[in-house]
């Protein structure tokens, strides 16, 4: 008898662990039938929001399905790319997203009442992104003719970029306003970053406590950040003095900004998920060495691990300085307010910031050789 009840006993505990573990599961149910054998990129995100955690390819069935699964103790953002578009896709604990369309860039989404509210939301954006892909191919139309005034154009892309991040963005006060107990409506505090605080506000206790709390977290964590970043902005207009950088270079050894004072350097805000950054990489090298000795370049490695930014800096072989942005640790980043990569701030020889650079561009290049041929 008591062999039978340890065994009824061992029975009830695993049939519990099976069904947590059932529960940590989340599944993307994908349907495109026109897209039959074509393969499918998904991105799984950092639970930090910060860079992509992995990458791998997916191949729909001949009719162009798949089932998409993973462990999924808390939520996961992925998005999966094919030949015609990208859709993000929120993974929640033991609930499936059913994907369906002609392709992903039209797909609909459902399974459960957050891909519901998600779909209700892409449809009001909807309007707003199909004018935005007739604009751009409209500019792309321009620029390949070569019939355009330079200047005028770059007028004209400001302002309209402008506008559509307006217009979406009212789309998602408006409906995180109006969906106060909605859990979709936290996901939209994504895109509200810059009025975080505010918006959140609205949101119920049930939303902010329940599955969607490690995304607020991670939120409160990101927009504390901005608040510094924007703090730290102050004090990095030309003219000013550079803020001190110290901790320990890739080799290891004591690192100092101040210590490079006599040359002009360049802080290089970069990752190795950045695409951009690795493209400029060449033209970098091409530089330091036709100022080698007047020149110095400081790589600043932000959202990687230590063992990506050690590999990428290997795989690239590049030359100069390197030093690592660590949150909540050392997180240069936040000291010199970067935003975007890559960011790169040049730094006369007397320690006085001249310019920031945001993005991969000419002008960079033309102030290194105004600084650096006097």
């Amino acid at each position: 008898m008591n062999k039978i009840k340890k065994s009824f006993l061992f029975m009830l505990c695993l049939g519990g662990l099976l069904s947590t573990q059932a529960q940590d599961k989340a599944v993307v149910k994908i349907s495109l039938p026109n897209q039959g054998g074509d393969t499918v990129k998904v991105t799984v995100v950092a639970d930090d929001l910060m860079a992509n955690e992995s990458t791998e390819n997916i191949v729909l069935s001949s009719d162009g399905k798949y089932e998409y699964s993973r462990e999924c103790p808390q939520i996961k953002f992925i998005s999966l790319a094919d030949k015609k578009g990208i859709f993000g896709v929120v993974l929640r604990p033991n609930e499936t997203a059913v994907l369906t369309g002609e392709s992903l860039a039209d797909a609909h989404i459902s399974g459960s009442a957050f891909y519901d509210s998600q779909e209700k939301v892409n449809q009001l954006e909807k309007p707003v992104n199909s004018e935005m892909a007739a604009f751009q191919q409209d500019i792309m139309s321009r620029a390949n003719s070569g019939k355009y005034d330079e200047d005028s154009l770059k007028v004209e892309m400001k302002e309209r970029s402008v506008d559509f991040e307006k217009r979406l963005t009212d789309i998602y006060k408006s409906y995180l306003q109006q969906h106060p107990d909605d859990d979709y409506s936290v996901f939209l505090l994504t895109r509200l970053v810059l009025d975080y605080d505010a918006n959140k506000a609205f949101l119920t206790p049930r939303v902010l406590n329940g599955k969607m709390k490690p995304l607020v977290q991670v939120m409160d964590a990101m927009a504390e950040r901005i608040k510094q970043r924007m703090q730290a902005s102050e004090k990095l207009q030309p003219g000013k003095v550079a803020p001190e950088i110290k901790g320990f270079d890739i080799n290891g050894k004591s690192f100092s900004l101040d210590s490079l004072k006599g040359k002009v350097v360049v802080l290089d805000f970069w990752g190795s998920w950045c695409a951009w950054c690795i493209k400029g990489m060449p033209k970098m090298k091409e530089y330091y060495q036709k100022y080698k000795g007047k020149l110095e370049i400081v790589g600043v490695d932000c959202n990687d691990t230590e063992t990506k930014w050690k590999t990428a800096v290997e795989k690239h072989q590049l030359p100069w300085l390197h030093v690592r942005s660590i949150p909540k640790e050392n997180d240069i980043s936040v000291t010199y307010a970067v935003t975007a990569f890559p960011t790169k701030v040049l730094i006369g020889k007397d320690g006085i910031i001249i310019k920031t650079f945001v993005g991969e561009a000419d002008d960079f290049y033309k102030s290194l050789d105004e600084q650096l041929s006097l």
